[in-house]
């Protein structure tokens, strides 16, 4: 614990400005070390907001392609506003793990350093609830298979929200992936209106910095967005308390019209769906609703996002 953080006083100023000191000091000057046992000396950097201070189970929020502590801070202090138990992973970039079936497997990798987290926390046999983002969603489907091989019982009854999640399209090629992945970050660089801008590119940065500290690791992520699917229908006979997906209303990387198919086969087996709107307006005066609601909007407009998680976590544990 206490581990020097990768936050800059600038950026540790801002999260000032907006939130509270005691959900500052875990973000910026606690972040603490989860051991990795399929990695022995490896370890996994994480935070946690709200310790024990909440009515609901806490939450686990797994990160999408690159994604960490630096990035969706943000979202982490929002969610602690709405008097949530906040678990927020960084990533570990060393050895991709081979799945049960032998093969070098990305995704599985992850899945094993975020269910390490868990240990660390003794979270492994008591309710636990999930967000995930984009990625993220393919790694909770691999941490749920995982967990139920080790007979944890952590997600038995969990209330699971998948945020503009990847491994939906069942089409999926390299080449629209590809080509919407590049749409999806000139639509963030745009000069549109956000409540917390990457002002600096710190966010930015630290996703590369992740990225490039395992290039090869980084292939196989890639490749697996585009070949493994989420299996929901799975995951909600599995006996969660609920499955939710929030899709975002200006995300050019999963677009509605791209996943409509198999939103709907969601659906049909028990998944709701959803797009999270504010109803308070911009600077400009113009109604916030869904509008610049980009891929990252967790990280760019957490309120928004925050609070349409929190009352679908309330309503679902009231």
């Amino acid at each position: 614990m206490n581990q020097q953080p990768a936050l800059s006083t600038r950026y540790i100023e801002r999260l000032a400005q907006r939130y509270p000191a005691e959900h500052i000091a875990e973000l910026a000057y606690n972040w603490r070390l989860a051991e990795l046992a399929h990695q022995p000396g490896k370890q996994i950097p994480y935070v946690r907001l709200n310790k024990g201070a909440s009515e609901t189970p806490p939450v686990l929020y797994v990160p999408g392609f690159t994604e960490g502590i630096v990035a969706k801070a943000p979202f982490a202090a929002e969610l602690a506003m709405n008097e949530l138990d906040v678990i927020l992973p960084d990533q570990n970039r060393r050895k991709v793990q081979r799945n049960p079936k032998g093969k070098k497997d990305a995704t599985h990798a992850q899945a094993l350093n975020y269910l390490s987290v868990l240990e660390s926390e003794e979270l492994t046999n008591s309710p636990v609830d999930v967000v995930t983002h984009s990625y993220g969603s393919l790694i909770f489907d691999d941490m749920h298979k995982v967990a139920e091989t080790r007979g944890w019982t952590a997600f038995d009854k969990a209330v699971v929200i998948m945020l503009a999640p990847g491994g939906t399209n069942e089409n999926e090629t390299a080449w629209h992936l590809g080509r919407r992945f590049l749409a999806m970050i000139r639509s963030e660089g745009k000069r549109t209106p956000k409540d917390f801008p990457d002002e600096g590119g710190e966010m930015f940065k630290a996703g590369r910095r992740h990225a490039l500290a395992n290039p090869g690791r980084l292939a196989r992520e890639v490749w697996e967005l585009k070949t493994k699917h989420v299996d929901y229908e799975r995951l909600v006979s599995s006996g969660l308390a609920h499955m939710a997906i929030l899709g975002y209303a200006e995300d050019v990387l999963y677009p509605e019209d791209v996943y409509r198919s198999a939103i709907e086969k969601a659906v049909s087996a028990g998944v709701s769906y959803a797009t999270p709107i504010e109803l308070s307006e911009w600077s400009d005066g113009q109604p916030r609703m869904g509008i610049h609601a980009t891929h990252n909007d967790e990280q760019f407009n957490p309120r928004r996002v925050a609070n349409a998680v929190a009352e679908i976590l309330q309503l679902n544990h009231s």
